[in-house]
């Protein structure tokens, strides 16, 4: 899926062009965006980019060419699309500040996609509790902020990994709409999932073990308003088993690295000093048979 954006001026009112010919239509400056959530979630439309600055006025937010509005932004980046595209909008973010908050999570690009039907177990990452489908004790270990499981299936389903490659973390977005399965609202998040066989999970009930692709921590989905004073139009999703058609979209890999020693000493000053008494006790040791080559050997 790829969407196509012009690029247009907030402050002068116009497209923006390579040339500075406003007449000349192929020299528009255009940006292409593969597998996004926006085109999942309002298909078959068409949108451009503003942008602001320091110097950008408020009035200058409700410029377009077209008489297109401001649906969504991404840092300076000002998403714009036609006026019937608020609707969604609205159920995606009741909370207006989320659509500069999460914006990026709607515009940024995915390396692959896919759309299919799943288990996905939501889990509250405070607590554990998962709607009584694994004990809670295990469900607790099995997610964090923003951090869940994939199975190996699903993973090898959404990343293309090849045979003989290693698995490594995910970095994700995902969203499902109003009619998508069991739970009837339109939905978004982001994290990362961990690859793990959720074949052996300790199960509440025995009479009760339901195949599970896709364990997601409450803390990934966004965009509630849970904290209107007048009632949440939106609540967040209750922890349970979800049958879902969601699409879910490939960021990124994990990568490995090399971690400066700089960062692990504030990061775990405890464990940096056990480790620097058990270098010492070894570097007073072989100070003291260095000179035995019995000893040393």
């Amino acid at each position: 899926m790829t969407l196509e954006l012009k690029h247009f001026d907030t402050r002068l009112n116009q497209w923006v062009h390579s040339d500075n010919d406003s007449s000349n239509f192929s020299s528009l400056i255009k940006e292409k965006l593969q597998n996004t959530l926006l085109e999942f979630f309002l298909p078959d439309q068409d949108f451009s980019f503003g942008a602001k600055d320091q110097w950008g006025k408020v009035e200058e937010l409700y410029n377009h060419p077209d008489g297109d509005v401001l649906l969504l932004s991404s840092k300076s980046r000002l998403l714009y699309g036609s006026p019937e595209n608020l609707t969604i909008i609205e159920k995606l973010c009741p909370d207006r500040k989320d659509r500069g908050a999460y914006g990026s999570i709607f515009l940024g690009e995915c390396r692959h996609a896919i759309s299919e039907k799943l288990n996905i177990l939501v889990v509250d990452d405070a607590t554990g509790e998962n709607g009584g489908i694994i004990k809670p004790e295990q469900a607790f270990k099995l997610v964090g902020d923003c951090y869940g499981q994939i199975s190996p299936e699903l993973y090898s389903s959404l990343t293309e990994k090849k045979p003989g490659e290693e698995y490594r973390v995910v970095q994700h977005r995902f969203g499902w709409r109003e009619g998508d399965g069991q739970d009837s609202t339109f939905r978004f998040g982001k994290g990362t999932l961990r690859p793990q066989h959720l074949s052996n999970l300790s199960y509440a009930d025995p009479n009760n073990e339901p195949k599970i692709d896709l364990i997601l921590p409450l803390s990934s989905f966004k965009g509630t308003d849970k904290d209107n004073p007048n009632g949440a139009t939106k609540p967040q999703i209750k922890p349970g088993l979800y049958t879902q058609q969601i699409w879910l979209g490939e960021k990124a890999l994990s990568q490995k690295g090399k971690t400066a020693i700089s960062q692990v000493i504030p990061s775990f000053p405890g464990g940096m000093k056990d480790y620097l008494e058990e270098l010492e006790s070894r570097a007073s040791k072989l100070s003291e048979i260095q000179h035995d080559p019995r000893e040393v050997a």
